[in-house]
């Protein structure tokens, strides 16, 4: 039982994280006013594609914490992935709340490199981890540029 509870509360965290940034800083008239690039999808593609990346992520977390990866190597990359899925979380209320599309792209910026490091990470102990990363990672690679486009249309 006890490790069903840590797999579900390890899938569920990224999910219930990003569900609060969302639920605390929601779109508003402000973003709804600006200029965007062409490629921005629909409204309702977001929620859904983060909620699959989330649940991905949470996923290979779980499959590094129970890898019976010896050395330095896990607990890096579990560092890494803190690190990214706080970096994830601050995006929603620095771009949303506060308004600073500058700063939210720098934080998307780093956390590109941070949640890539933590893929290449993931690969070392578990190849499923290191797949389940991909998509989330390319993912993020586009949001930069949205964020990126954001920027330069409106400032």
């Amino acid at each position: 039982m006890c490790r069903l509870i840590q797999t579900l509360v390890t899938v569920a965290l990224p999910l219930v994280g990003g569900f609060l940034c969302g639920y605390f800083f929601p779109p508003d008239d402000w973003y709804k006013g600006l200029k965007k690039s062409d490629l921005v999808p629909p409204n309702w593609v977001f929620p859904v594609a983060w909620s699959v990346f989330y649940l991905a992520i949470g996923f290979a977390s779980h499959l590094i914490w129970i890898s019976n990866h010896s050395g330095s190597g896990k607990p890096f990359a579990l560092i890494l992935y803190t690190a990214q899925i706080l970096l994830n979380w601050a995006w929603t209320p620095i771009f949303f709340g506060a308004h600073q599309v500058l700063a939210a792209l720098i934080d998307l910026v780093v956390l590109f490199v941070v949640a890539a490091s933590c893929t290449i990470a993931f690969f070392r102990i578990n190849l499923g981890a290191g797949f389940l990363m991909i998509p989330y990672v390319l993912w993020l690679g586009f949001a930069s540029y949205l964020n990126l486009r954001i920027y330069q249309l409106n400032y």
